[in-house]
């Protein structure tokens, strides 16, 4: 009997089950399309605001050239597979080798993870991928951005959620308030039903605050092209009824 790195004992091999399921689940992240994830969070570089000391920074502040965490975490993904294909090749010679892609290589190892259970350099192997694909998932999973869903019902306080949620938890000390967010929603969009603001103002809240899928430039077209009338005719920065807005955004949708 040996042991897992896990700790837990391992009758038939090096590793167990538990891990080898992980790693093979890992693979399958890969295969599925972590790949296409990682190019694309590639692709928005610039697209986050930068940080200083906890603040975040202008707009006008220039990007990095590219994403480097998503490029380091392709690079070990990369490097990661590629070296325990080629080890495990040694072993079987005769075998087809995988297409030279992240996905290829996934799909050809995969079937392997039971087996690499039994050999000598297994554990090593297993682990090294699994924390390779983790670590390319932290940085295509961002965390969804967390919002105000209204106040607590019991204590009044403010209450921050992520806004595809149903309920939020107010998470004052010795609280046990609950706020819907649907209701919150329902009830902050007819508050500002008839408010009138900026295409930018307006885009914002829409997207932050209602979930719509909404960019100020797209306000500024409907307007260009005559589905969208001013409330404010002559002055210099226009304003529009979020209720007209809206209207236009479902129809869209």
């Amino acid at each position: 009997m040996t042991t897992c790195e896990c700790g837990r004992p391992v009758n038939d091999g090096y590793v167990c089950t538990g891990c080898a399921d992980t790693a093979r689940d890992a693979l399958h992240r890969v295969v599925e399309g972590l790949d296409v994830d990682l190019t694309v969070t590639l692709a928005k570089q610039g697209t986050r605001p930068t940080t200083r000391a906890g603040r975040t920074g202008k707009a006008s502040e220039a990007p990095l050239p590219l994403d480097l965490r998503a490029a380091e975490a392709r690079t070990v993904l990369t490097d990661t597979l590629r070296a325990w294909v080629v080890r495990v090749r040694e072993d079987m010679p005769k075998a087809v080798p995988p297409r030279p892609t992240l996905p290829g290589m996934a799909k050809w190892l995969l079937p392997l993870t039971g087996w690499l259970r039994h050999a000598t350099y297994g554990a090593q192997a297993l682990d090294e991928i699994t924390a390779a694909v983790a670590q390319a998932v932290r940085v295509v999973d961002v965390p969804e951005e967390r919002v105000g869903v209204g106040r607590c019902p019991t204590c009044s306080s403010p209450v921050y959620a992520p806004a595809s949620r149903l309920i939020a938890y107010c998470k004052t000390e010795d609280c046990d308030g609950v706020v819907d967010v649907q209701l919150w929603q329902q009830s902050l969009q007819q508050l500002a039903w008839n408010h009138q603001a900026g295409a930018t103002e307006l885009a914002a809240f829409a997207t932050k605050h209602l979930g719509m899928t909404l960019k100020a430039s797209t306000i500024r077209s409907w307007a260009h092209r005559g589905k969208l009338t001013a409330a404010n005719p002559g002055e210099p920065v226009p304003r529009y009824r979020f209720a007209d807005v809206a209207t236009l955004a479902g129809k869209a949708a």
